[in-house]
């Protein structure tokens, strides 16, 4: 794979920030809100990520501000007697804001490093491109949904391709239970290639989170992948904890495992947001 996707990814997210730095402090616009000739959203209260959990939220970015949701996952699994490990980074997801309640997503798993008994390989991975919608978010609701559609295409390489265009489409929900804990699902369906060519997939999570303090949340989580492949579905579940450093600034890390023999045994990952 060439490094296309990611020049594309660096000049879309670094072009709104040189713009902004033209005018000085005193302007707070960034290239999409001058593109769409509104004025960029305030940066209030902190920032809501995609990462480090398996299911989206329903919250988009605000409108004219960028979010960069980058890390790294390692994962092992032992399939027929033989011991894989496999490094993935920097799973780059950039997302923009494009008006209130809808945000344009960039997103490009990166480099896949595969390593099975002495024989390794390292791929790129496909390349892909969505929207998320905000449909009902009611600051008295504690009930939230919204969609988020897209399709990946065949930029990668080796076992890191789907060697076709996977189009996909989701359906985000969440409700708060207390002030401080959440429970979040996604609904997903998509059209992925296996060898005996094209077929239906389908796939679920199920999340909870808790925020222990202002900085710091924790979260668990199951989430499944299904559907008409010869290989099965695959059940997953994971925990991991998040630390906002400020409202624009945040770590994450995870550990999971799989829960039945067609999942991977183990993984664990870790990243960061940025948002402005």
């Amino acid at each position: 794979m060439t490094s296309r996707p990611l020049a594309l990814l660096a000049c879309l997210v670094f072009a709104p920030a040189a713009a902004a730095k033209t005018d000085g402090d005193a302007r707070d616009d960034s290239l999409l809100s001058s593109i769409f000739g509104r004025p960029a959203a305030p940066l209030d209260g902190p920032l809501i990520g995609d990462r480090p959990d398996g299911t989206e939220s329903v919250q988009t970015v605000p409108r004219g501000r960028t979010q960069i949701e980058t890390g790294y996952t390692y994962t092992t699994n032992k399939d027929r007697g033989e011991r894989e490990h496999r490094h993935e980074a920097p799973e780059i997801l950039v997302r923009f804001g494009l008006v209130d309640n809808v945000e344009l997503r960039l997103e490009w798993p990166g480099y896949v490093w595969t390593d099975s008994d002495g024989r390794s390989s390292a791929d790129g991975a496909d390349f892909g491109v969505g929207m998320k919608v905000t449909l009902h978010d009611d600051a008295d609701d504690p009930f939230r949904y919204g969609v988020l559609f897209g399709a990946t295409f065949p930029t990668g390489g080796g076992e890191a391709t789907e060697g076709d265009v996977v189009p996909e489409l989701l359906l985000l929900l969440s409700y708060d239970l207390t002030d401080r804990l959440e429970i979040a699902s996604n609904l997903r369906i998509d059209a992925p290639i296996s060898d005996r060519g094209r077929y239906l997939g389908f796939g679920a999570t199920l999340a909870l989170g808790y925020e222990l303090t202002e900085r710091v949340g924790v979260y668990a989580e199951y989430y499944g992948f299904y559907g008409a492949s010869k290989v099965g579905p695959e059940h997953y579940a994971n925990t991991g904890a998040t630390y906002l450093i400020n409202d624009n600034l945040q770590l994450d890390a995870r550990i999971g495992a799989g829960l039945n023999d067609r999942a991977d045994d183990l993984f664990v990952g870790a990243g960061v947001i940025v948002r402005f």
